[in-house]
């Protein structure tokens, strides 16, 4: 099973949502920790860094797995009519 762990910045970004939102991406984040690609999960291109993206309703969750630590690194949460942008930015 991996470890979660949250950057700060992604840490704030879900405290921003409303809270149905949070306790839907809670429960998205926690099943990576079994299962960290699951089917509906997608791999992000044109990244210097290993990235995958899981859905929740409107919201996105970006996250990076190191599987010699065993560990999910999410960076991003947010809608997903932004949430790409701040990657960039």
């Amino acid at each position: 099973m991996h470890e979660i762990v949250f950057e700060r910045a992604a840490a704030k970004m879900l405290a921003k949502l409303p809270r149905d939102a949070q306790l839907r991406i809670q429960a998205v984040v926690e099943t990576l920790a079994r299962t960290p690609r699951p089917p509906a999960a997608t791999k992000l291109a044109g990244s210097s860094r290993s990235l995958w993206r899981v859905r929740s309703g409107d919201y996105r969750v970006i996250y990076e797995i190191n599987e010699g630590k065993l560990l999910i690194l999410v960076v991003a949460v947010g809608n997903r009519r932004d949430i790409y942008s701040r990657l960039r930015g």
